[in-house]
């Protein structure tokens, strides 16, 4: 009887450390199980096209139990129409939404905060894809992801086709909820974007110019740029202490820049220019920048696209300089 018992009790315990799983057919229904949902619950996505749908999702779940927010089967959830996410919670976890056949306006298509007084913190979107999700009119800015809040986590997942004006992943900086953040962009596929001829085609940007001092500390690693070739910089870093390790570069007219900020951290990255023109590296500006162990081949860009490139600062300069 005492086993008895003792095992009712044991199962009891793993009952109750799993939430429910809610499946959900539309954004009144997300809304609703957004709204109700508790830490460790799981929330399915139906499979379909979901249209012109605006996804704020401002639950909180825990370290031990996040909430999932997750397509009934990766890819089969199609993001259609003037369609966008926003999270604005803590450990929530995003799963297999594909956004396609759309635009996002003015808004980000993935934004880590619901306004500015909700942030994102210890959040997740993994196994999505956004996929030629452009404005309608080139010049129509907006970027693809935007980071806000500390320890959020992108990976696995991929981005290609961008057309319109804008970063296509920006971390900000803007006050002290989002520095110093730790965010993890890693695992990722971010494929052919056309050269842009004009500034703002990069593929990430971490900080701007007015916040170049600040610590951000993203981590940007084992990522896979392949024909990136919107503007100069790939990868535009303007703060402090990030991390970009363990990336490859495939044929992409740019590089990785440390164009503001101090103390980064550029480590056995591989470029692979395969003798096509543009084809860059690293270019280095300001003090502490550490670049080791990285692999040029066939980079043929030259001036600041070389594959290595030191430049001259302005000394005492005001940020944007």
């Amino acid at each position: 009887m005492k086993k008895f018992l003792a095992l009712s009790c044991s199962l009891l315990l793993v009952l109750l450390s799993f939430g429910n799983t809610i499946v959900v057919k539309n954004i009144d229904e997300l809304n609703k199980a957004n709204n109700a949902a508790v830490p460790g619950d799981i929330i399915v996505l139906q499979n379909g096209n979901w249209n012109n749908v605006r996804i704020l999702l401002t639950a909180n779940g825990t370290a031990e139990k996040p909430i999932l927010f997750k397509a009934q089967t990766a890819g089969q959830v199609r993001i259609t129409g003037n369609s966008f996410l926003k999270i604005g919670g803590s450990y929530i976890t995003v799963d297999g939404l594909y956004f396609r056949d759309g635009y996002a306006g003015d808004a980000p298509v993935i934004d880590f905060r619901t306004d500015k007084k909700n942030l994102a913190n210890h959040c997740r979107v993994t196994n999505t894809v956004i996929e030629s999700f452009n404005n309608p009119k080139r010049m129509d800015e907006n970027y693809w992801i935007q980071f806000y809040g500390k320890r959020n986590r992108l990976d696995h997942c991929s981005f290609s086709g961008k057309l319109n004006m804008g970063v296509l992943l920006a971390v900000i900086l803007d006050d002290e909820r989002s520095r110093e953040n730790f965010h993890s962009i890693d695992h990722n596929y971010f494929g052919v974007r056309l050269p842009l001829a004009s500034n703002s085609g990069e593929i990430i940007r971490v900080g701007v110019s007015q916040h170049c001092e600040f610590n951000s500390n993203t981590q940007i690693t084992n990522n896979f740029f392949e024909h990136c070739d919107g503007e100069t910089e790939i990868v535009s870093i303007k703060s402090c202490s990030n991390i970009v390790r363990g990336n490859l570069f495939k044929e992409c007219q740019g590089g990785v820049v440390l164009r503001h900020g101090n103390y980064n951290t550029v480590e056995s990255n591989i470029f692979l220019g395969n003798n096509k023109e543009g084809t860059g590296g690293v270019r280095i500006i300001n003090k502490g920048q550490w670049v080791v162990n990285n692999l040029f081949y066939e980079c043929r860009g030259v001036g600041f696209r070389s594959p290595l490139s030191i430049m001259n600062g302005v000394p005492n300069s005001p940020a944007h300089r």
